[in-house]
């Protein structure tokens, strides 16, 4: 759950089945690995991110040239010889090369093209100009609670959430993942709900959202989706393939 005020946010973990607010004990273990991967650390993640960025894209070049190279990396990939000491593991290491490369390939491009707004910002840039955030409002529409007018009167209380988390279990059988209340205390609040994942690749398992008004509990228009084409369906898929988060607890081992 979280609540937004001007200026911070504030972030709750809560009981799935009392709602009430749980002591998380502090780790930077997961967190710390996920900023790693993609922007180093004790540098500015500037700087983390483009450094990772050239050497991802050095990774595909290594990957791609050396399939055209390797002239013989199908044949060789249904060669195993056993019993033949050096021959036999140079054989293994053919073919399990050869079935992780897709893996290899999917997870290196679709890593770039989640900084490709970053490395490749000319067409952004040459329609939008300096306005990136009018860009991204177009792409990801969101109803933007900070344009509507200030609140004329503090210290409203919220409504209950109990009905507004029945409504949502009944259209998702998952379950809630998220709980978002912007301006609490006024009475322009939001209660968001966001479903816990999704299973379709083409939103990339972010899961449906409802929204209500925080202080009566009535459900709140949500912006349609823009339909970017076939162009923003392959960068979805190929995104959401990077960050799983459609996939089971198998699938992610798989993965790993």
């Amino acid at each position: 759950m979280e609540r937004t005020r001007p200026g911070k946010r504030h972030a709750l973990t809560l009981d799935a089945a009392s709602g009430e607010p749980l002591e998380v004990r502090e780790t930077l273990g997961g967190q710390f690995f996920y900023r790693f991967h993609f922007q180093l650390f004790g540098i500015d993640y500037m700087w983390g991110r483009w450094i990772v960025c050239i050497a991802t894209m050095l990774m595909l070049v290594a990957i791609v040239s050396g399939v055209i190279v390797h002239k013989k990396i199908f044949q060789e990939f249904f060669t195993f010889r056993p019993g033949k000491s050096q021959r036999t593991w140079l054989d293994a290491h053919n073919a399990t090369a050869v079935l992780a490369l897709p893996f290899h390939l999917m997870i290196t491009y679709s890593g770039l093209l989640l900084f490709m707004y970053m490395l490749m910002p000319w067409g952004m840039q040459s329609v939008y100009q300096d306005d990136t955030q009018r860009f991204f409002s177009e792409l990801f529409p969101r109803d933007s609670v900070e344009a509507k007018p200030a609140p004329m009167q503090n210290g409203i209380p919220l409504t209950d959430l109990r009905p507004l988390l029945d409504e949502a279990e009944r259209h998702w059988p998952r379950g809630v993942g998220s709980i978002e209340v912007r301006r609490p205390g006024t009475e322009l609040a939001v209660i968001e709900l966001r479903e816990l994942g999704s299973d379709s690749l083409l939103d990339r398992g972010v899961g449906e959202r409802l929204r209500f008004d925080g202080t009566t509990g009535e459900p709140l228009h949500i912006p349609p989706q823009v339909d970017g084409g076939t162009a923003k369906a392959v960068y979805n898929v190929l995104t959401g393939l990077h960050l799983l988060r459609f996939a089971s607890v198998e699938m992610r081992w798989f993965f790993f």
